[in-house]
């Protein structure tokens, strides 16, 4: 006879539940046969799209040392944006001055 413990009963419902987002009640209502290989095959879709996101994470990493050696480059070649004071402007002559009542 078919056994399985109640434990992993519980996390494939889980997973069947989470991942498909089927009610309990269909749950309980699939054959057997068929809920064991559905969450046998979620469970290595899952796995396969976990390794992929791994593997691109990774590549992103080896990349970003060179994008960064890149932009460090790209800044190098910009021109740079002078870093003075602002000009000063002459003022007005003494005599005009005292005539705008100062």
């Amino acid at each position: 006879m078919f056994q399985i413990s109640l434990e992993s009963s519980f996390k494939n419902d889980a997973y069947l539940a989470y991942h498909i987002r089927l009610q309990p009640s269909e749950i309980d209502r699939m054959p057997y046969y068929r809920y064991e290989y559905y969450v046998q095959h979620l469970t290595s879709i899952l796995q396969e799209k976990k390794d992929a996101e791994e593997g691109a994470s990774k590549s992103y990493q080896q990349d970003q040392p060179s994008i960064n050696k890149a932009m460090g480059d790209m800044r190098k070649m910009m021109p740079s944006v002078p870093t003075g004071q602002a000009p000063k402007f002459p003022g007005l002559p003494p005599g005009l001055a005292s005539g705008l009542g100062r």
